[in-house]
Parts: structure tokens; C-alpha cells; sequence
């Protein structure tokens, strides 16, 4: 199966003609002249598409969409030249409305153009300014975005001007923040494919049932449980292929949902094909009901989901069964999730990579998307901000968009052994997370138990997926645990609860978490580490393991966790005060002490100290704060 993703490329140029020449010069290297994206008028029926597209010379095989509902056609085009012709011989018919072009790659990974420009004004009032070039341009219509201040300007093949070209014009103006042709993307959703004994995120027991992982090497979600299990009125949004709401295990957590294709089925899947039981194992993970005799447990059980829809699987005959959206449809998703959703969070196993962001000009760069993350970040949550997690994706590379963006947390996944995964990591499986800058977390990713779409409309024949696999699962892991720090806290701001779940994750792996950013020591394997929900909770409570009594958090870091004869303790001085490193067994006898008058790494031997659950604590003369951590040899 052939996944079309966008492709990037970057121009240096000079005044507006000179961008446009230089542009179609540079993307005429990209063309696919096997494809044509076609929009018939909305009036016909398939038969009558059918006959008109016989007519065509050079067009040998088609396939509808359903949403958006455009056709894309197989060419026979052997240059551009017969391609060009071939379009020509289209747009000569009276029921089509436009015609758009394909890009792609080496890999035939693709990005098509539709018959719309995105723009987004710098304040209300330059709204004349699309008046004026729609009628510059004779285009039909100005549609408003749901995301503030965006607008689309609708083509169809009489316009004097195409979507690229207009894009470039109008950057080119300085008048506009930004302006993009939409596109037609196939989004990475990055996955592969009673029962809480199965669960190992929540509870690694290093079991045959488990896979035979590293015990404890998990999220620590159980011991999260006895301060919250997520309280109802915090809400994550699902974006993704939609949400099974009839399901038994999901149907108490649902809120009303939305859908971007138009299709007014508020979040319930298109169940065509197996992968449309996406969405709904990524739902399970978040907030699956516990405590009701049946399935799984979500992480954050008492929280609740709203499915967004935003794409839909469709199989093309010359393609194969490949999810389909556009740029406008991701971006209603996620700014709808936090207008109307009342979204605090919003979990999003999709995206594009990194190389291969669309072929657009202007900014260079999928602007009307990161605009909707952007405005999520700042404005959601009656000013305090949604936090938006992506997958990084799954082969290797850096990570991908949008996770990249700098308001979005980039999640990569970890083995049952606690490592980044990878082809040698120990669940036996050969696809790679993706890692390095701008990664901020890792999470359980591999084998993951959770609901699937009911009978036969999912991945298996039930109503439960063992094997839920990818940053498709590790993304909402962590928004789950995101869950659990704003079910105690629910006044902390984005910043502040992105800082919560930064510092409290552990440190494991056995990777160089030598790289100082925002929130301590960072590695390119899993960022500020992997997530652990214990610790962040504590953390958003503000009391301390030990001394309940104090409220402030020092923040400091261990590594490796698993340890065998030693480990690493990175710590900063306040104030100058001494610091006491002390480390307790799990009934909190005291087996360790050491003071520390200096910022610096201090290396502590355990060789000592018997197998077995410890906490480690830093203590100052008002201030401790502690994290668990495990000898295992």
C-alpha cells in the first residue's frame, strides 16, 4: 500500500513572478503524472462520472473519494506534456468543476493540490482583501475557518489564477499572516494492528502474559490510582479515524462527538476496513471504564473521551486502502476540540514526515495546522491552555509533524523492557519508533491491550485489540496520564502541566540524559524520559512522598532506572542550600544518606542494596521531593 504524505521544499526567491517561475520550475521535478485529482459537480452519481471519465484519453483506471468527495484518476501520461493535455481534455467538460495535480517523491510518497487557498488575515478588518482578489480572480467564494482569523478562497477551473499560484501571490503582498493551498494528505497513523492482567503499562509484572518484560517497567499507573482514577470533567479529544460510541467498555466515558468530513456522525467511525478500528483502540487507552466486569481499564478511567473524526479510510484501486483528509479538516478537528469540545486534551496518533511536508510556498510549511495547535495551546481551556500530544511515528526518523511544533508534546514508543523502541528492543517486533530533536516523551507503545471496534468492524473479530501497536499507542498514553495530573489540579495552565509531566518522568533506558532543555536533562532517545503518572500526580498535588507536609518540588533526575551497581543523580543547588540525597525501601526505612554541597551529577553505588522497589529522595532544609526506582541485576 502506497501512504501519499506531503513533500517539502524550500524557496529563495525574488518578487512575485519570479517566485511562481522559479516554484513551478522546482515542483515540475515532483510531478506525478500518473495521477489527477478531480472534482465533478456535486449533482452527479457515480454511473455518470463513470461515463464522462471513459471519454477521456489517457485516463486508464479511477477511484472515488468519499471524503472529500473528489475522484483521483490514473493517467497514461508519458511526460508532462501528455499529462498537461490530458488535463486540458477534462476541464473541457461541462460537469467538472477542477482539476488538481500531483506531486511526489522517490518513494512515491505524494501530496495532491486541491481548488482551495488557506489564508489567514492579520486582523479582521483586511477582510476586503479577499474580496478584492476574489474578484481579481474570479474565484467562487470566501468560506470562514472555524480556526480564528483563517479563511478558504474556493476555486473552480475558471479562475484566472491556480491555488499555488494564488498562495504565492498573496505572501508575496506582505498583507496576510500566512497563505497555503490546501491538500489532500494521507495521514501516518502510525500503528501496526476480564483482561487487565494483560495490561503492562499500568502494571508491569515482567509476566509470559506481559510478554516477559522488565518489572515495573511501566507508567506506575496503579500507584496513580490511589490519589485519582481521572474525574469526569476533564475531556480528551480523540482525533483520529472516529470512536466506536456503541462500545460496551467506552459508552459510559463518551461525550458528543464531531466529525470533520461532514458526514454529521458526531465521531462514530466509517467501518469499511480494519484500520477504521483505529480511533477506537487509541479511546481505550485514554479512558476505557474500569471497575465494570468487563475489558480493560483505561489509564485515566473516570475521564472523559470526545471522538473527533477526522479521517476516513478509502480504498483506490492504483493506491490501496490509505487514510484521506486535508489540511482544513485537521485543522477544524483540533479547533473545534477546545471551542466546542471543551477539550483539555487532545491525543493525536496522526501526522505526516518530517521531509516530506507539503510542497507549499510562502511560509514553507503546513501553516493553517500549526496556526489550529498554536491557538489550542494559548487559548483553550478558558485561557489556560489544551495540551496536545502526537505520535512521532514509526520508522526511525526524526519526529514527525506536527509533532515537531513547539505547542504540540511529541511521543515516542518504549518496550515492555523499558526502551525506546526499536528492532532489537526485546518485544521482537522490527519497526523503530522515531527519536531525537524535538521528542519530549516516551510511552508504552508495543502490544498494548486495549478496545477495538466491535464485531467485526475492527482489527479483530471481538471487541478488544491485544497488540495495539505503534506512537499511535504511546501518544495516548501520555495524554492519559496528562489526564490524571489535571484531574488533581485542574487550574495548572498548559505550561504548567507540560512541566509536571516533563519532570516526573523517569529516566530509563540506560541513555545519556546529558542534554540541558526547558524542563532538565533530555535525551535523543526518549526525551525528558518516560512518562510516569505517580509521579506527576504527586507532583501536581504538590506533596512529596515522604513529608506530606511540605509543598515545594525540587526538581532532579535518576539514571539508569533499572540500576544494577550504581546510578546517576543530577541535581541543582537553590539558594546555595546543602543538599541530602537519601534513599528509602518501598516501607520507607532509610538505607542510604549523603549530602551534596555542589551542582553537579553524583554517581551513588547500590551494588549493596538487594533487588527489590526503592525511593530515592532530595531533601533541602524546606523542600523534598522523591522518585521510585528499582535495583534489578
Amino acid at each position: 500500500m502506497n501512504k501519499c504524505i506531503p513533500l517539502l521544499i524550500t524557496l529563495w526567491c525574488l518578487g512575485v513572478s519570479s517566485v511562481c517561475a522559479q516554484y513551478k520550475q522546482v515542483y515540475s521535478n515532483y510531478l506525478d503524472t500518473d495521477k489527477i485529482i478531480i472534482k465533478f459537480h456535486s449533482h452527479l452519481d457515480e454511473n455518470a462520472k463513470n461515463e464522462l471519465l471513459n471519454q477521456i484519453t489517457g485516463i486508464q483506471d479511477w477511484g472515488f473519494l468519499t471524503y472529500p468527495h473528489l475522484t483521483i484518476a490514473q493517467t497514461t501520461a508519458q511526460n508532462t506534456t501528455e499529462y498537461y493535455q490530458i488535463i486540458d481534455q477534462i476541464k473541457q467538460l461541462s460537469d467538472v468543476d477542477y482539476v488538481g495535480v500531483y506531486f511526489k517523491n522517490d518513494q512515491d510518497q505524494c501530496l495532491g493540490i486541491l481548488n482551495q487557498t488557506l489564508v489567514q488575515l492579520r486582523k479582521p478588518s483586511d477582510i476586503h482583501l479577499l474580496e478584492a482578489a476574489v474578484d481579481k480572480y474570479q474565484l467562487k467564494s470566501i468560506v470562514p475557518h472555524r480556526t480564528k482569523n483563517v479563511y478558504e478562497l474556493h476555486f473552480d477551473k475558471n479562475a484566472t489564477i491556480d491555488a499555488v499560484d494564488l498562495a504565492i501571490t498573496l505572501n508575496q503582498s506582505g498583507k496576510f499572516a500566512y497563505a497555503e493551498p490546501n491538500y489532500l494528505l494521507n495521514p501516518i497513523v502510525t500503528t501496526n494492528d476480564s483482561l487487565f492482567n494483560y495490561q503492562w503499562a499500568i502494571n508491569n509484572t515482567g509476566s509470559a502474559i506481559q510478554y516477559n518484560g522488565t518489572l515495573d517497567a511501566d507508567m506506575d499507573v496503579d500507584d496513580a490510582w490511589t490519589i485519582t482514577t481521572g474525574e469526569s470533567y476533564v475531556r480528551v479529544a480523540v482525533l483520529d479515524s472516529g470512536t466506536d460510541t456503541l462500545h460496551p467498555d467506552l459508552i459510559g466515558n463518551l461525550a458528543t462527538g464531531y466529525s470533520t468530513t461532514g458526514d454529521g456522525s458526531k465521531g462514530y467511525p466509517t467501518f469499511s476496513y480494519s484500520s477504521d478500528g483505529h480511533g477506537t483502540c487509541c479511546a481505550g487507552i485514554i479512558a476505557a471504564k474500569g471497575n465494570n466486569n468487563i475489558g480493560i481499564a483505561g489509564v485515566a478511567y473516570n475521564s472523559t473521551i470526545i471522538p473527533i473524526k477526522v479521517f476516513v479510510y478509502q480504498n483506490i484501486p492504483f493506491v490501496g486502502v490509505t487514510p484521506y483528509s486535508t489540511a482544513s479538516r485537521m485543522a477544524d478537528g483540533i479547533t473545534w476540540a477546545w471551542q466546542v469540545g471543551k477539550a483539555d486534551i487532545l491525543s493525536n496518533s496522526w501526522g505526516l514526515a518530517n521531509n516530506f511536508i507539503p510542497l507549499l510556498p510562502g511560509p514553507g510549511d503546513t501553516s493553517t495546522v500549526n496556526t489550529a495547535i498554536a491557538q489550542a495551546y494559548a487559548n483553550g481551556r478558558d485561557g489556560k491552555g489544551s495540551l496536545l500530544f502526537f505520535s512521532s511515528g514509526n520508522d526511525g526518523d526524526p519526529p514527525i509533524w506536527p509533532s515537531r511544533e513547539p505547542h504540540a508534546i511529541s511521543v515516542n514508543a518504549t518496550s515492555m523492557c523499558d526502551q525506546r523502541k526499536m528492532a532489537g528492543s526485546c518485544d521482537g517486533e522490527s519497526w523503530e519508533g522515531n527519536w531525537g530533536n524535538p521528542l519530549e516523551l516516551g510511552a508504552p507503545g508495543v502490544k498494548v491491550a486495549t478496545t477495538d471496534a466491535t464485531g467485526s468492524n475492527g482489527y479483530n473479530n471481538g471487541e478488544y485489540s491485544m497488540t495495539f501497536n505503534g506512537t499511535s499507542a504511546a501518544c495516548p498514553n501520555a495524554a492519559a496520564v496528562m489526564a490524571l495530573i489535571l484531574s488533581v489540579d485542574s487550574s495548572l495552565t498548559a505550561d504548567q502541566a507540560r512541566e509536571i509531566i516533563d519532570t516526573t518522568a523517569e529516566k530509563v533506558g540506560g541513555y545519556n540524559y546529558t542534554i540541558p532543555r526547558t524542563y532538565g536533562m533530555w535525551s535523543n532517545e526518549l526525551g525528558y524520559g518516560r512518562v510516569n503518572a505517580y509521579q506527576a500526580v504527586l507532583a501536581a498535588q504538590g506533596t512529596p512522598v515522604f513529608s506530606p507536609e511540605v509543598q515545594a518540588q525540587t526538581h532532579f533526575e535518576v539514571y539508569p532506572n533499572p540500576a544494577q551497581n550504581s546510578i546517576i543523580v543530577s541535581h541543582k543547588l537553590q539558594n546555595d542550600q546543602a543538599l541530602q540525597i537519601s534513599i528509602y525501601t518501598a516501607l520507607g526505612q532509610q538505607v542510604m544518606l549523603k549530602t551534596i554541597n555542589s551542582d553537579q551529577q553524583t554517581e551513588i553505588n547500590t551494588s549493596l542494596l538487594p533487588n527489590g522497589a526503592y525511593y530515592i529522595s532530595l531533601e533541602t532544609a524546606k523542600t523534598v521531593v522523591s522518585k521510585k526506582i528499582h535495583i534489578l541485576r
